[in-house]
């Protein structure tokens, strides 16, 4: 069986915030080596026409080379977002516990994304998930927090059968870059074929590495501690580094 090399928590320009085509993150898959891709369009971007053309044109796409499995990132009420794997339909609940369920009556695998997002995060009420974020690359740097690691180990403590995920959360070409560059990816030995791929995934058979740590389903992380510990003051000044950088690049497109 292959082993494949895929991403997880891509945004196109199906999405308000998504800047690349599918046909250029295809070719962007492509061209760095991954296998597959899970996108994750916003669900406030999609109506139930856009979220059919947007099916279509994954299929279409999908090959022997690239799969794209089309998936929404729900917008739920207090702000958390849920990434229906597999599930590209229109979900008019926005209560968490309601998206879930509805995600899994649709036949699709209900995760949370970037739980360090969310301040003051409380688990309680939060049921019925199959995966969490433990690692988002917008959120948590180029390695886990140190809280996310406790989300999920807290959320796992209830759900022994929950699986950790690991996000890019990808918008620009970039990160296309920097993932090849920096051995992001997840891996799982799978036909490359977009059920094959959701199998592995609902199935937990997988992992994920990077330079900076490597961890499987279950949440095992393995990186040097001092990276947990300073990982928060590196998202930070990462983060406000390259809002900096977004607006001399504005300023200098004016000129």
């Amino acid at each position: 069986m292959p082993v494949l090399n895929g991403l997880f928590h891509v945004h196109s320009d199906y999405s308000y915030d998504g800047k690349l085509s599918l046909e250029k993150i295809k070719s962007a898959c492509k061209h760095y080596g991954f296998d597959f891709v899970i996108l994750a369009e916003h669900s406030q971007s999609l109506d139930d026409k856009k979220a059919e053309e947007f099916r279509k044109k994954c299929r279409e796409l999908s090959d022997g080379d690239v799969v794209l499995i089309p998936s929404v990132e729900y917008s739920c009420e207090g702000g958390m977002h849920i990434v229906g794997l597999g599930v590209s339909e229109i979900i008019s609940e926005t209560k968490v516990d309601a998206v879930i369920k509805k995600i899994r009556d649709l036949g699709g695998f209900p995760i949370m994304a970037h739980p360090t997002k969310y301040e003051n995060f409380n688990t309680e009420g939060v049921e019925g998930l199959g995966g969490v974020e433990l690692w988002n690359f917008s959120y948590d740097g180029l390695w886990p927090r140190k809280r996310g690691i406790e989300i999920f180990s807290e959320m796992k403590k209830k759900d022994e059968n929950l699986l950790s995920f690991f996000g890019l959360d990808l918008h620009y070409f970039y990160r296309f870059f920097l993932a090849e560059k920096l051995l992001m990816s997840m891996k799982i030995e799978s036909e490359k074929t977009e059920k094959t791929v959701i199998a592995a995934l609902r199935n937990g058979e997988f992992y994920f590495e990077n330079l900076f740590f490597c961890s499987d389903s279950k949440g095992n992380v393995i990186m040097p501690k001092m990276f947990s510990e300073v990982s928060a003051k590196v998202y930070d000044f990462s983060k406000s580094s390259f809002k900096f950088f977004l607006k001399v690049k504005k300023k200098l497109r004016r000129r």
